[in-house]
């Protein structure tokens, strides 16, 4: 069956792919419950889900309908305990690894693994060869949490031995695909390094370089090698926080860009409007229907102006985000 390519309707089927992204996994947190709040339909719809390393985690936290804010709670735990060791995560006596393993144990389904397959797409790297192996079919719990283990399994940062997955052993998918199944063409794209994703931070214009490293497009910029850092290497908590706010503000211009196209969609001639839009209409009033699908909260409709106020309602006290 030919791929469709994604145009912002949330009925029409499509996917949901999340890059490797380490300790900002916290950017692909925000981005989720920006998705929960505004658009909750474009989660709901997809039929499919890729993650790589942390993103897999988020992936896989997504289907099963964990809260964001169990992520957050043992993230802030796994932050202190790297800071608290001057050699952080290379330390022999973090218990990092440790602590999200228990993470997934205790927050994921038993039937978990039902739900995640066919559904959720794990890459991961092969230690024997190096190929990039992305793995959707689950047997139990168990082998649902070693695969997402082996996605995020950086030697000698997590580890010295590689674990196994099917009694093969694999390392950090990243290694050879940080943006998953990007081939993927009705795909949403998440990713917390700024390049040619559909959601991802956006550095200063004026830089236009980019470069491919493990199979992904990065800009060359600061802002992005500052990531990278903090990736691996996580910042204290109030700027840790700050890549949430990020990837929630982020969909929500996504989201907005999807509003104008299919408000531009709509005064266009009809020969353009069945070249570009997602499902034929008969009326403006009915392509207004799809659109205002998209901008979902709770259960009344936000109009796209009010989108950008949701940012500045969720700092006020006592919001999600400011529990953070």
């Amino acid at each position: 069956m030919e791929e469709q390519v994604f145009k912002g309707d949330p009925d029409t089927p499509h996917s949901i792919s999340f890059s490797a992204s380490g300790f900002l996994s916290i950017y692909q947190a925000g981005a989720v419950d920006a998705f929960r709040d505004l658009a909750p339909r474009m989660l709901e719809t997809s039929h499919r889900f890729a993650g790589t390393s942390a993103g897999a985690v988020i992936a896989a936290l997504v289907i099963c309908g964990v809260e964001m804010e169990e992520y957050l709670r043992v993230l802030r735990v796994s932050v202190a305990e790297v800071r608290k060791f001057f050699l952080g995560p290379f330390s022999p006596s973090c218990k990092m690894v440790q602590i999200m393993k228990q993470f997934l144990y205790k927050v994921l389904p038993e039937d978990s693994y039902k739900v995640a397959t066919g559904k959720l797409y794990v890459t991961l790297t092969r230690l024997t060869d190096g190929e990039c192996v992305v793995v959707s079919e689950y047997t139990s719990k168990e082998e649902l949490i070693e695969a997402l283990y082996c996605s995020c399994f950086v030697p000698v940062y997590c580890g010295l031995i590689p674990p196994t997955y099917r009694g093969v052993r694999y390392i950090d998918g990243g290694f050879t695909g940080m943006q998953p199944c990007s081939f993927w063409t009705d795909s949403i794209t998440i990713s917390t390094f700024s390049g040619q994703q559909d959601i991802c931070p956006r550095d200063c214009p004026a830089i236009f370089q980019d470069f491919r490293m493990f199979n992904f497009s990065f800009q060359f910029s600061l802002e992005n090698i500052t990531r990278m850092t903090h990736a691996l290497f996580p910042p204290d908590l109030v700027i840790l926080h700050s890549y949430y706010y990020q990837g929630y503000e982020d969909v929500v211009l996504y989201l907005r860009r999807l509003t104008s196209f299919a408000s531009s969609n709509s005064k266009s001639t009809a020969p353009l409007e069945t070249a570009s839009k997602p499902h034929t209409v008969e009326s403006p009033a009915e392509d207004c229907n799809w659109v205002s699908k998209v901008f979902k909260r709770s259960k009344r409709q936000v109009a796209p102006e009010e989108a950008s106020q949701d940012i500045h309602d969720l700092k006020k006290p006592g919001s999600k985000m400011q529990k953070l």
